[in-house]
C-alpha cells in the first residue's frame, strides 16, 4: 500500500503544479483554450482555413464546450482547462478500481488497479494537460464499465450515452463504442442494434447540423484533416516498445486474463483490451504524443484487476504444490503467477490475510452472471 500511496502522492504534487502553472506546458493546450474561448463568444470552431485564425479545430466540440462555460468567470486562463482533466483522471481511477474491487477478491486488486494509473509516466505527463485526452477516455472507460457490470437495457442506454460522449469529445475513443456494440451483440442482436442506433443515430443527425452550418468544415477539420496526417512506422514501433517495457506485468497478467475470457459470449472489457491494444499503434500518427498509451494503461488496469483473483488463486496453489497441469500448461499463466506471487509477498500480511479470506469465500463456486463474476456477463 506504501508504494501505491507514494505514486499518487508524487502524482497529486505534479498535478497540483501543473494547475498552478499559468502559461501552456503543450503546444496544444493554447490551441483548445482557443476553442473554448471561441464558443464562449458564440462563434464557429470549424472555419475555412485561408480565413483567420487560420488554424484547424481537429476534436468534436464537447470538450471546449465544457469548457466555454467557466470562460465568463475565470477568463482565459489555462487551469479551468487542467482541472477539466485532472478530475477526469479522479473518475477514471474511480471507475478501474470499482471495476477491480466488483472481482471481489479483497482489497488489494483494487489498490493495484489504480496504482498501476498513477504510476504510468504516460498518466504522469499528459492527465494535467488541458487536452480533450482524460474527458473522453472518462466517457469511454465509464460506458465499458457500465456495459460490464448494469444488464438490461439500462446498462445499453447508459453505455451508449458515455460511448456516444466519449465519441464528441475525442473521435479515436470509438474503441469503446465498438467494443460494446461487439459484446452486446454477440450477447443478443437486440442489444447491439440497440445500443448501435442509441449512438448512430444522434452522431449522424449532428454531425449533419454541424457540417451544414459550417459549410462542410466541420467534416475537413475533424475527419478529413486527421486522415491526411503522416503515419510513421517507425514512431508507432518506439512507442508501442516503451508502453510494454514499462508496463510489462500489467500486459502479461491482462493478455493472460484475457485468453480466459475471449470465448463464448465475452465481456465488453475482454472485447475492449485487444481493440486498445492494436490501436495503440495509431501513435504513429504524425501528430500523436504519449496520450496515445494511456487507454492502453487504463485497460490494462481493469485487465490485471479482473485477472488478480485467477492469478493469486494460481500462486497459492502453486506454492502448497497442487498447481500441477495448471502452472505447467501455459508459459504466460506461470509468469503471471510468478508476478502474483511477487506481489502477493510484498502485500501487508493483513491485506494478504483477507485477500485470503475472500478469495477462499469466492473460490469457483461463482455461475457466470452471478456477482463478482462478471455482471451481466
Amino acid at each position: 500500500m506504501s508504494r501505491q500511496a507514494l505514486h499518487l502522492g508524487v502524482l497529486a504534487y505534479h498535478l497540483g503544479l501543473t494547475l498552478a502553472f499559468p502559461y501552456d506546458l503543450n503546444y496544444g493546450e493554447g490551441y483548445v483554450l482557443n476553442d473554448a474561448v471561441r464558443l464562449s463568444r458564440g462563434e464557429s470552431l470549424y472555419i475555412d482555413l485561408q480565413h483567420f485564425p487560420m488554424v484547424r479545430s481537429p476534436h468534436p466540440p464537447l470538450f471546449p464546450l465544457v469548457w466555454s462555460a467557466f470562460q465568463p468567470l475565470t477568463g482565459p486562463a489555462f487551469w479551468p482547462g487542467r482541472l477539466l482533466s485532472v478530475l477526469s483522471l479522479v473518475g477514471i481511477g474511480a471507475l478501474v478500481g470499482w471495476n477491480a474491487w466488483r472481482v471481489r477478491c479483497g482489497i488489494w486488486p483494487a489498490v493495484a488497479a489504480v496504482g498501476l494509473v498513477a504510476a504510468s509516466p504516460f498518466v504522469y505527463q499528459w492527465a494535467g494537460y488541458a487536452r480533450v485526452d482524460m474527458l473522453a477516455l472518462l466517457f469511454a472507460v465509464g460506458g465499458v464499465v457500465t456495459a460490464q457490470w448494469i444488464g438490461g437495457w439500462r446498462g445499453v442506454l447508459v453505455s451508449a450515452v458515455l460511448c456516444g460522449l466519449a465519441l464528441w469529445t475525442k473521435q479515436t475513443t470509438a474503441t469503446a463504442a465498438v467494443a460494446v456494440a461487439i459484446a452486446y451483440t454477440l450477447r443478443s442482436w437486440r442489444f447491439g442494434a440497440a445500443f448501435a442506433l442509441i449512438i448512430g443515430l444522434p452522431s449522424v443527425v449532428v454531425a449533419a447540423v454541424l457540417n451544414a452550418a459550417t459549410a462542410g468544415e466541420f467534416v475537413h477539420h475533424v475527419l478529413a484533416g486527421n486522415a491526411s496526417n503522416p503515419v510513421i512506422p517507425l514512431r508507432a514501433a518506439v512507442y508501442v516498445a516503451a508502453f510494454l517495457i514499462l508496463d510489462l506485468p500489467a500486459v502479461v497478467a491482462a493478455v493472460w486474463w484475457l485468453r480466459r475470457s475471449l470465448s463464448g459470449r465475452p465481456s465488453p472489457i475482454a472485447v475492449y483490451l485487444p481493440i486498445v491494444l492494436l490501436a495503440a499503434w495509431s501513435a504513429g500518427n504524425g501528430g500523436s504524443s504519449v496520450n496515445y498509451l494511456i487507454e492502453p494503461v487504463l485497460l490494462d488496469g481493469a485487465g490485471t484487476g479482473r485477472g488478480s483473483e485467477h492469478a493469486v488463486r494460481l500462486a497459492r496453489a502453486a506454492a502448497r504444490g497442487r498447481s500441477g497441469r495448471t502452472a505447467a500448461g501455459c508459459g504466460a499463466a506461470r509468469l503471471a503467477g510468478a508476478l502474483a506471487q511477487l506481489v502477493w509477498h510484498h502485500l501487508p500480511w493483513r491485506e494478504r490475510a483477507r485477500a485470503h479470506a475472500d478469495c477462499d469465500r469466492c473460490g469457483d463456486r461463482r455461475a457466470p452472471g452471478q456477482p463478482g463474476s462478471g455482471g451481466a456477463w
